[in-house]
C-alpha cells in the first residue's frame, strides 16, 4: 500500500527545495475535452500573478487547448484508425506533392503497393479478429522497415502503400534501392508471428522519373498496381518492379 504521508512529505520537500512561492495552473479544455493542464510557477513573494497576468494566462490556455484539439482532429483525418498508418487520401496527396518536387528538382522516388497474400482465407479460417491482428502486425513491420521520411499508408483492405522520396539511382548491379527496401519488407512480413498464421506478401514497385517525365501520379499508381498483379501471377511472396517504359 502506498504511504500517503511519505508522498506528501516528498512533495513538500520538492516544493521547498525549489523555493516556490506562487503557483498557477488551469486545464487545457476545448470543445468539451480536456487535453492536459498548463502550470506556471514563481519563487517571488506571494501574489506574484496579478489579475491581469492570470487573465493572460487563461487566454493563453484557451488558445493552446484549441490548437491541440485542432491538431488532434487533423491527425485523425489523415490516419487509418486500425493500422495507425496514414490513410489512402493522404497517401495520394503526398504522392502528388513528392512527384511535383522530384520533377522540379530532378530527384527520384518510388511508389510501393503491398498486398497480404491470401488474406481472405485468413479471415475465413481464423476470423476477422485474427485478420485485424495481421493488419496491425504488417503495419508495424512496414513502419520498422522504412525510413522516417517515407510515407507509409494503409491503401485499403489488406493493401498498403509506401511513397519513398529520394530513392537514388540503381547500384552497380542494376538493382534499384526501392527493390532492396521492398525485399526487406517482404522478409520482415515472412518473419511475423501472428499466432499460427504464416504470412507472406506481394509487392509492386514503380519508380520515377521515367523516360516520360510528364507522367502523372495516377499513372505511377497504375504501374505499381500492374507490377503487384504480376507478383501475384508469378506465385506471390515476391517483389516485381514495373518497367520504366511501361505505358500506363
Amino acid at each position: 500500500m502506498l504511504d500517503t504521508d511519505l508522498v506528501d512529505t516528498v512533495r513538500s520537500q520538492s516544493i521547498q527545495s525549489l523555493r516556490l512561492r506562487t503557483v498557477v495552473c488551469a486545464p487545457l479544455q476545448a470543445r468539451g475535452a480536456i487535453h492536459g493542464v498548463l502550470y506556471a510557477q514563481s519563487n517571488t513573494p506571494l501574489n506574484a500573478f496579478t489579475d491581469q497576468t492570470r487573465k493572460l494566462f487563461l487566454a493563453f490556455c484557451d488558445h493552446a487547448a484549441l490548437a491541440i484539439e485542432n491538431a488532434r482532429l487533423y491527425a485523425m483525418s489523415i490516419t487509418d484508425p486500425m493500422s495507425r498508418l496514414y490513410n489512402h487520401p493522404y497517401c495520394l496527396r503526398r504522392l502528388d506533392e513528392e512527384i511535383a518536387r522530384a520533377r522540379r528538382y530532378r530527384r527520384s522516388l518510388a511508389f510501393l503497393l503491398l498486398d497480404i497474400d491470401h488474406f481472405k482465407q485468413i479471415n475465413d479460417r481464423f476470423g476477422h479478429r485474427r485478420g485485424d491482428e495481421v493488419i496491425h502486425a504488417v503495419a508495424r513491420a512496414l513502419s520498422a522497415s522504412t525510413r522516417r521520411s517515407d510515407i507509409v499508408a494503409r491503401y485499403g483492405g489488406d493493401e498498403f502503400a509506401v511513397v519513398m522520396p529520394e530513392t537514388g539511382d540503381p547500384d552497380a548491379g542494376g538493382q534499384h534501392p526501392s527493390c532492396v527496401v521492398s525485399e526487406r519488407i517482404r522478409s520482415a512480413v515472412r518473419q511475423l508471428a501472428v499466432s499460427d498464421v504464416q504470412l507472406t506478401c506481394s509487392i509492386g514497385v514503380a519508380t520515377f522519373p521515367t523516360p516520360s517525365r510528364s507522367e502523372e501520379p495516377w499513372q505511377i499508381v497504375e504501374r505499381a498496381d500492374r507490377a503487384l498483379y504480376r507478383a501475384k501471377q508469378l506465385g506471390r511472396d515476391r517483389v516485381c518492379l514495373a518497367p520504366m517504359d511501361e505505358a500506363a
